[in-house]
């Protein structure tokens, strides 16, 4: 059975990776989404659809 990690250096490129992933979803703010982070985008986008369907 392969492992998933076989070296460590791998195990480290993983967390950089997921660090980094992170940051860029909920801390770097996007021009193109209005300065917004990618999760204040989403949160407002599903505002905004729950409450256009209060109205229809």
């Amino acid at each position: 059975m392969p492992k998933l990690f076989v070296k460590l250096h791998r195990v480290r490129e993983s967390l950089v990776y997921s660090r980094w992933l992170n940051e860029y979803n909920s801390k770097r703010l996007h021009e193109s989404l209005n300065n917004l982070t990618q999760e204040e985008c989403l949160l407002m986008a599903e505002k905004t659809e729950n409450s256009k369907s209060v109205w229809n």
